[in-house]
């Protein structure tokens, strides 16, 4: 046999799918010859381990290649790999075959390039050792219907997964298929499906690594929390117009789309009659952000806030605290579609409103308030922006800020997970208001799985157990030079003296956007993020305009992080006017300004050609008294849970 590259190498994931290879096994041709793959067999589940050394044999029956100048051409997972002229054939991959349901098909073709006769095999290769959900290629055997996608609900290819097993394990009554399905269930917050499933794949004699008494406790756990799951409260969520204070009692319902209330701007400090504000910015739009793969940022937003809110009841923060989430230029209103931001869908697009009522897990804490605030095409169209950007984060997140009812501020995005036990950090409530915080953010390694059953408890364990810290992985300047400061994380721990300074690189700056807590003593000093005409870096000019005012800043580090879910970038973040060596420059000019660092100056002088005074200020002294848009009148509704308590007693709960 004359193998066309003897150096061949797996490319993964799978490029072509062939629905059910096997189904061609031994089939024969006209004139009666015939092509079989004799090893490995179809619907063979062996370990990883084991997998290594397993030959491919092929023979083929009634004929003689040669003479007939007939060609055999193998395909493995759908690429083309090694072809020739021999009637029996025998070869051994060169590397071990991944975790995957694969697939290898032998065509015999004429002279001609017709196919004569073909065969197909189907195998799966899964990983004895491994307790918990991982991608598993799985193309090439059965796909979902992607009619059944519902947006926010679903992740394409744990969906596929999910349908490829269950086709292997209904034609091959495979356990180890059976095993898989059982893990995606788990991740999915099916708890009885999952330990039902469990108990078939031992019952059919799957061996895993940690044995069978710790699947028969994995399966008495994920029966224990079912039971759980069903003490809880039934939650939705109440759409509000206006409420008069932070308790919903005081609240106003909505009597139609239109009726929606008006968010004040809170400057005094009798205004703070909460602890804490978290404040984000975010849109269902078309960038690549939010549609690869399609409507992705949903599923983000659905992990990202239910896990946010629950662990706010959970630790008796949520009673103290609010979320607002700012609604720029959103798609579903808007007439410019601008930069492709916002083309025409089939299903349209959805309001950060339906976003929360939709697709966020309702924490059990009535009275809590989301506060949606939309800033219209009209107020975005109306501000400096000569790079054309249709979105300007930071700028929404002063409006949020101007209009908060917090002591202290939290700036983040809908894409991290925080950890718990940041979460129990703030609820200690021993935040100083002469210093801001910042955090690392670490990683989520795969697509957290949101599926309608889902629950928060099964977000919070997949991301426990496929995150990765990146605190020893230095991302910043201060970080590499060893010069940031660390908060307290756990109980009876002490923070460190803040760090000040009048020279960059002495503060951490990495993911500023994703994290940044402030006092509200700090955000009114430093007037907000600079409203410079762009969305990049500028989270780490707030840190350099705090530092300039003479605040100190402090890290949580060790447990107390965050996780950021994997996406592209959005064109907003691409192609930014400034550079790292600007943002150094601006950072020191910021630094060096001191108490008017970020302050407008009284008197600008503008050249002759120059039509806005924005294109005559100095990036350091970019925000007047009215930043956030404090003269502009911004829409909000307020969302609040409402919880019905369970039918199930009490006793049913082991």
């Amino acid at each position: 046999m004359v193998c066309r590259s003897l150096a061949w190498t797996f490319v993964f994931p799978l490029a072509l799918s062939f629905l059910l290879l096997d189904s061609f096994a031994n089939t024969q041709a006209k004139g009666g010859i015939s092509v079989a793959i004799e090893s490995p067999p179809s619907g063979l589940s062996t370990p990883d381990s084991s997998a290594e050394g397993n030959p491919i044999r092929i023979t083929i029956n009634g004929g003689d290649l040669q003479s007939l100048g007939f060609t055999l051409i193998v395909f493995v997972n759908g690429l083309e790999w090694t072809s020739g002229t021999q009637n029996h054939a025998s070869f051994i991959a060169p590397h071990a075959w991944p975790p995957s349901v694969h697939s290898i098909r032998a065509v015999v073709s004429d002279g001609s390039g017709n196919n004569i006769t073909a065969s197909g095999a189907s195998f799966l290769v899964y990983d004895p050792n491994s307790s918990e959900l991982r991608e598993l290629a799985c193309k090439g055997f059965a796909t979902s219907d992607r009619e059944e996608t519902q947006v926010g609900f679903d992740v394409e290819k744990w969906r596929d997964m999910r349908a490829c097993l269950t086709a292997f394990a209904e034609k091959y009554t495979s356990s180890a298929a059976v095993f898989q399905l059982a893990l995606i269930d788990e991740a999915e917050g099916l708890w009885e499906q999952a330990a039902q499933r469990f108990a078939s794949a031992g019952a059919m004699g799957y061996q895993h690594a940690k044995g069978s008494a710790w699947l028969q406790h994995k399966i008495e756990e994920l029966r224990q929390i079912q039971a759980e799951e069903k003490q809880k409260p039934s939650c939705s969520w109440r759409s509000f117009a206006q409420c008069s204070s932070a308790d919903s009692q005081t609240c106003r319902d909505r009597e139609s789309l239109q009726d929606v209330g008006i968010a004040p701007v809170l400057d005094q400090e009798e205004d703070a009659d909460l602890y804490l504000s978290i404040i984000m910015v975010t849109r269902h739009d078309n960038t690549q952000f939010c549609q690869s793969p399609p409507d992705a940022c949903l599923n983000r937003f659905r992990a990202s806030i239910s896990i946010l809110l629950n662990l706010l009841a959970k630790h008796n923060l949520a009673s103290d605290t609010e979320l607002l989430l700012v609604e720029w230029n959103p798609c579903y209103v808007n007439s410019k579609q601008e930069e492709g931001a916002c083309d025409p869908r089939e299903d349209g697009y959805v309001s950060v409103e339906q976003m929360v009522k939709q697709l966020v897990i309702p924490p059990e804490a009535e009275g809590f308030q989301v506060r949606v605030l939309f800033v219209s095409e009209e107020e975005h169209d109306k501000l400096y922006n000569p790079y054309d950007f249709d979105l300007m984060e930071f700028i929404g997140k002063n409006v949020a800020a101007r209009r908060a009812r917090g002591q202290h501020l939290l700036f983040g995005n809908p894409d991290d997970v925080w950890a718990e036990e940041l979460i129990a950090r703030l609820a200690m409530r021993e935040l100083r208001p002469d210093v801001f915080y910042s955090t690392f953010r670490g990683a989520v390694l795969d697509n957290v799985p949101v599926a309608k059953g889902a629950s928060v408890r099964s977000l919070q364990r997949f991301v426990e157990e496929r995150r990765e810290s990146t605190e020893f992985q230095p991302q910043s300047v201060a970080h590499v030079a060893g010069n940031w400061r660390r908060a307290a994380c756990l109980k009876g721990e002490e923070d460190d003296e803040p760090m000040r300074s009048e020279s960059y690189g002495f503060f951490h700056d990495s993911a500023a956007g994703d994290f940044l807590l402030m006092s509200r003593r700090i955000i009114r000093a430093i007037r907000g993020y600079p409203e410079i005409p762009t969305n990049i870096m500028i989270d780490g000019t707030a840190i350099h305009a705090a530092a300039g005012h003479g605040f100190g800043q402090l890290v949580f580090a060790g447990a107390c992080v965050i996780y950021h879910q994997p996406h592209p970038r959005s064109y907003n973040t691409k192609g930014s006017m400034i550079s790292l060596q600007s943002y150094e420059s601006l950072a020191q000019q910021l630094l060096s300004a001191k108490h008017v660092a970020n302050h407008r100056p009284r008197s600008v002088e503008m050249k002759e050609n120059q039509e806005r005074v924005e294109e005559a200020l100095p990036w350091h002294r970019w925000n007047d008294e009215l930043w956030g848009l404090a003269a502009s009148t911004i829409p909000q509704v307020i969302l609040s849970p409402s919880c019905i308590a369970s039918s199930v007693p009490h006793s049913a709960v082991r």
